[in-house]
């Protein structure tokens, strides 16, 4: 099997553990759906080495995400409770 099309997941983050739990659970839904999906959630890699609380971190880890996401075929966008984040407002535009 190869896993030849990355696809960027875009749910929301705000430095809470459930909504981590949440990038998880979609980037699994990605590998279950899509045969050849290789999702990839920022938010999972890049506040495990910068600071979201620290704003000049947080522009530098939204910066790299959006940098991966053109090198992806696919976004796909989770949204709970019908909100879109600011971050997330930014990987999509």
């Amino acid at each position: 099997m190869s896993y030849s099309k990355d696809i960027f997941v875009c749910s929301e983050f705000s430095g809470l553990e459930q909504n981590l739990v949440l990038a998880r659970r979609y980037c699994c839904f990605v590998l279950d759906t899509d045969e050849d999906g290789n999702p990839f959630a920022p938010h999972l890699v890049y506040p495990q080495f910068l600071d979201d609380d620290n704003e000049e971190d947080r522009a530098k880890g939204i910066k790299l995400g959006i940098d991966r996401l053109f090198r992806c075929i696919e976004m796909w966008v989770f949204v709970k409770n019908g909100v879109l984040t600011d971050g997330m407002t930014q990987e999509i535009l």
